[in-house]
């Protein structure tokens, strides 16, 4: 990507912090699309740590959360002065070093995860320039508003990704699952590519982390399991739902779900063609995936995997689009247009308001009071799991063009010659 695009984007991101500075200082609340819920910031963080010292975390809250997160948090507590309280808000109040702390993560891990770039591809200045783009950007704004734990994976992909040492790959997959269990659909490349000895290193270091974390913490062993297996994602709001998502399958839930939608016809419509679209690149990638399943590399299998994690999972959320951090010198390399998908995904687009309401009387933790909240759904809601989508058929169908040759077959030749056709 030449330069005067990432300062044209730079410049967008600089632009976007100073308009929600000014908009807090106005408002006493951050506008959309941060979270609706205005008393919530960094509770993603203050909830688990609340709940790291209290042994009933997955009986009585039903936690999520890997034992892993816990112990991780019980780590940073201790060494930024430990800090109790009564319920997760006082322990926000009263958490001014361990805030500090979480600032540095936030800081430190994307710098950790651009060290890992080719030098060859990325200079100095431009890994510099890339840098302040993604600490400035929207998505890594929303995620450090929540003060969500996935902003540890950063660095992890990309061993994962560019560390050529396997015993460094295998203990990385194995902390991504132990920090996120979804991540474990990150072991696929082993299993498409028969690679058995270490599809078994890793279940066995996976094992090996739980199992440790599991009695560091104290908790049963299948406590996390149970809970993990009955979660409910109906607990998530609609508002919640469109909080900058990343698949396209949150507008199918907005549509059969909001009560009030105008012209339903339209929208009933509408929500059969996202659903269609859905399963035609589902269908797709996971033929790429198993038809090329020899020929492709470690990289493309997991930059795959990563970007259909995004745009087929709702439940992951906005969190997940912070990893374009770690696919970046992939797509630099081997897809090049992609960068300008890319971009366009880190373009502030949601100050640009589609529809908005008010939210009466809410707390807001910039504020020593109740406000009125004026919710706005963004243009950027809409348009950025739009294009993620494109970007995984994108992707899909230069993988096809790359290797179709290796399969003799007179009709998907036919099909190649017309895709190279279309995308000159």
């Amino acid at each position: 990507m030449k330069n005067k695009y990432l300062y044209f984007l730079l410049s967008t991101n600089i632009i976007f912090i100073i308009y929600s500075l000014v908009y807090v200082y106005q408002n006493e609340y951050l506008p959309s699309p941060f979270l609706y819920d205005k008393n919530d910031t960094f509770m993603d963080f203050f909830n688990p740590l609340y709940w790291s010292d209290n042994d009933t975390r997955y009986s009585v809250w039903n936690s999520i959360y890997p034992p892993l997160s816990f112990i991780i948090l019980k780590f940073l507590n201790a060494i930024s002065g430990p800090i109790f309280a009564s319920d997760p808000f006082l322990l926000r109040e009263a958490g001014t070093n361990i805030k500090y702390l979480l600032f540095l993560i936030f800081l430190v891990s994307p710098a950790l995860t651009i060290y890992y770039y080719n030098h060859k591809y990325f200079s100095f200045k431009k890994k510099f320039i890339i840098y302040f783009i993604f600490i400035s950007s929207l998505p890594f704004i929303f995620t450090l508003e929540r003060g969500n734990l996935i902003i540890f994976s950063l660095p992890l992909l990309s061993i994962l990704l560019f560390n050529k040492n396997c015993f460094l790959k295998i203990l990385s997959l194995s902390l991504l699952i132990n920090l996120k269990p979804y991540f474990v659909i990150l072991i696929i490349p082993y299993v498409l590519q028969k690679n058995w000895i270490i599809l078994l290193k890793t279940i066995f270091a996976t094992l090996v982390i739980y199992i440790i974390t599991t009695i560091l913490l104290g908790s049963g062993f299948f406590s996390f399991m149970q809970n993990l297996t009955g979660f409910n994602n109906s607990i998530f709001s609609l508002r919640e739902i469109m909080s900058m998502p990343s698949s396209i399958t949150n507008f199918s839930i907005l549509i059969e779900n909001y009560k009030d939608i105008p012209m339903q016809e339209i929208f009933y419509f509408i929500n059969i063609l996202i659903v269609f679209l859905y399963y035609i690149l589902l269908v797709f990638v996971g033929w790429i995936l198993f038809v090329f399943r020899e020929n492709l590399s470690e990289q493309e299998l997991l930059l795959i995997i990563l970007l259909s994690m995004m745009c087929f999972l709702y439940q992951i959320g906005g969190y997940a689009i912070i990893f374009f951090l770690a696919l970046l010198p992939i797509l630099y390399k081997n897809f090049r247009y992609g960068l300008f998908f890319v971009f366009l995904i880190f373009l502030p687009l949601d100050l640009l308001p589609i529809y908005s309401d008010i939210i009466y009387d809410r707390p807001s933790y910039f504020s020593n009071n109740n406000v009125d909240i004026y919710y706005t759904l963004g243009f950027g809601t809409i348009f950025r799991p739009i294009v993620i989508y494109f970007l995984l058929l994108y992707v899909s169908i230069c993988i096809f063009i790359k290797y179709s040759n290796n399969i003799k077959n007179t009709n998907i030749l036919k099909i190649k010659t017309k895709l190279c056709y279309l995308l000159k």
